[in-house]
């Protein structure tokens, strides 16, 4: 199993900074040595899933799906119109 030390987290939960390591006792010793700067350092077990979607709840690295990001509808037509002046700028 993989183990992670968190060094810190988002106000959400989310994993911050942190660092991946196999064995429990290498993470504890890596948060150990960042513990003075950064108090909340703590060591758990690899949830699986993608980094960006770990939260912490207080109890355990979780995985937490992000929610989907919904675009305004008229971007997509904002997006296009900025590539087509994108094209004629570079075709110059």
């Amino acid at each position: 199993m993989e183990w992670v030390a968190v060094v810190s987290t988002t106000p959400e939960g989310r994993m911050a900074v942190y660092n991946a390591f196999a064995t429990e006792a290498e993470a504890a010793a890596h948060a150990d040595t960042v513990r003075a700067e950064y108090p909340e350092a703590f060591v758990a077990p690899n949830p699986g899933g993608h980094p960006p979607e770990w939260r912490w709840d207080g109890a355990a690295l979780i995985v937490d799906p992000l929610p989907p990001v919904v675009m305004p509808p008229d971007a997509a037509l904002e997006l296009q119109e900025l590539r087509a002046r994108l094209d004629k700028l570079e075709k110059r």
